[in-house]
């Protein structure tokens, strides 16, 4: 059971690991995203949210909205698998988590459910209300477009004026050697080649990027738990899924899976909120006698 269980933590690993690399090696290389083959569009086909309000807010239905309907069955079949195991800003946002908590004394101590989690549907039902008067807001909360926006815009033309000053900088010092400055102009070609538009307002764009992750040091996934309008509507499909956490042989109750739900969906009974589970299977891995497990709901 042990064993199965960290396979499984190690696959959903590997997934956020494969999901997130993929967008960022398609958005450094893909000058046309609209029109090439490997582009981000299958990742706002698989947001519902984005690509339910868009069309509501456009009266129009969108190519590929089977693909939509597809991921909102799954989520009704087996939970918030998305959140946990494919959105690209959840990944970054665990990962952020997993460095603070290295220089973290205290280990996380979780309080029961919050209330604050039905912030997100407010959130929601305001952007529905807006695209049912065709005013189309999405883009402001959409985590998949916050964080394509802020690594277009932002991260990777950053990335890629730090490097290209770098390499100018090192040549000049090194009296421009054959090798180095071939190797530079190859780096170009390949890695330092990509042009990327640039606004004014882009700041503002990775202003809330980078409010999503100081949110965290006062909550793990703060923006996934009480924020997210995509969550909020994977949660709504999530919420009668018959793949559930089952704990009733634990009696103890230690708190171990409680404080260790990054979502804080597991209550102090050790029951839980069904549509709050991202499937991260943390709780358990970290069950100390491996009571729980997720199954099919008879």
């Amino acid at each position: 059971m042990m064993k199965k269980t960290k396979k499984l933590v190690y696959i959903r690993r590997l997934a956020q690991t494969l999901s997130i690399l993929f967008l960022v090696f398609v958005l450094w290389n893909t000058q046309d995203v609209i029109s090439a083959f490997a582009n981000p569009r299958i990742y706002f086909l698989a947001d519902p949210f984005a690509m339910i309000i868009t069309t509501i807010a456009e009266r129009v239905i969108i190519p590929g909205m089977l693909i939509t309907l597809f991921v909102l069955l799954l989520t009704f079949v087996f939970g918030r698998f998305f959140c946990g195991w494919i959105c690209p800003l959840g990944t970054l946002m665990d990962l952020w988590a997993f460095i603070i908590s290295m220089f973290k004394r205290k280990k996380n101590k979780e309080n029961e459910p919050a209330k604050a989690k039905n912030i997100k549907y407010a959130i929601l039902a305001v952007m529905s209300i807006f695209a049912v008067v065709g005013i189309q807001i999405a883009w402001t909360m959409d985590p998949i477009t916050i964080f394509v926006r802020a690594f277009s815009l932002t991260i990777h033309p950053f990335i890629i004026t730090v490097t290209d000053k770098f390499f100018a900088v090192l040549l000049r010092v090194t009296g421009f050697p054959l090798y180095l400055e071939s190797f530079y102009y190859s780096l170009k070609e390949v890695f330092l080649g990509a042009i990327t538009p640039i606004f004014p307002h882009t700041w503002l764009i990775f202003s809330e990027f980078l409010l999503i992750f100081i949110l965290i040091f006062f909550k793990r996934r703060f923006w996934c738990r009480y924020l997210c309008p995509l969550g909020a509507t994977f949660a709504l499909a999530a919420k009668f899924s018959p793949f559930r956490r089952k704990a009733a042989l634990c009696t103890k109750q230690c708190g171990i899976c409680k404080n260790t739900c990054r979502m804080n969906a597991i209550r102090s009974d050790n029951s839980y909120i069904n549509e709050e589970c991202i499937l991260c299977m943390d709780c358990i891995e970290e069950c100390p006698n491996q009571l729980a497990t997720f199954t099919f709901k008879k």
